[in-house]
């Protein structure tokens, strides 16, 4: 999603050299022992926060049931809402190329803001709202707490752009995905550096039966292949 301030820290070229093992997986084996206690609970404990009634998730879920979601999508591209095959040619924050991800965020505005980058005018774009239901996925709504994560988790918000494209370093963001992957999770919600809100990424080759992504498409006024732009 957003490019924060570059990795300026020692220990971010490091992770190009080794990646730090112990860190990671003692992390890893904490998340998953609460991730295995809490699962049962936090699908019954989404809460009504808005006059029209949305769920949101709660103070730290590892479900999210019936969440609206948001993401401005290339026009031409918006055949294709919920694929992330998009985010799979090139890579993004929280996904290595290859890897295919669904960027949303949590508001329009920060969907907008997202979508827009550091751009002073904003390029053509398709607004798409999405109905979510997924689990379990890692909660990091409140960003890194060095009482509650690892230090590697800091690094998220590197600016992965400048370490891949031209550092041609493997943005330690990346290896926070895999393992998060590797653990079971479906997805990372994470605040946005953009603006006050959240997003949200989705690894959609990973969703399964009781999981759904549905587009807002009453009219069926989004285009269905690549003709609608020839």
């Amino acid at each position: 999603m957003s490019a924060g301030a570059p990795c300026a820290s020692p220990r971010t070229a490091r992770y190009r050299r080794r990646q730090p093992e112990r860190t990671v997986q003692a992390h890893l084996a904490t998340w998953r022992a609460r991730t295995r206690e809490r699962a049962s609970v936090a699908r019954r404990t989404c809460c009504v926060t808005s006059p029209r009634s949305r769920r949101a998730p709660p103070d730290d879920p590892t479900a999210i049931e019936g969440i609206d979601a948001y993401r401005m999508h290339l026009p031409k591209w918006a055949m294709a809402p919920t694929s992330g095959a998009g985010a799979a040619e090139h890579g993004g924050r929280a996904n290595r190329p290859g890897v295919a991800a669904l960027y949303l965020a949590l508001d329009t505005e920060t969907a907008i803001k997202e979508y827009q980058q550091v751009s002073t005018l904003l390029p053509p774009g398709t607004p798409i709202s999405d109905r979510v239901t997924v689990a379990p996925l890692v909660f990091f709504r409140k960003g890194y707490q060095a009482t509650q994560r690892s230090p590697l988790w800091e690094e998220l918000f590197c600016d992965w752009r400048e370490l891949w494209f031209n550092q041609h370093i493997e943005p330690p963001s990346w290896v926070l995905a895999d393992e998060a992957i590797a653990a079971g999770a479906k997805g990372i919600l994470f605040p946005s550096r953009l603006s006050a809100g959240i997003n949200l990424v989705l690894y959609t080759e990973l969703l399964g039966q009781a999981d759904a992504i549905e587009a807002h498409d009453p009219t069926g006024a989004l285009p269905k292949n690549q003709d609608s732009w020839a």
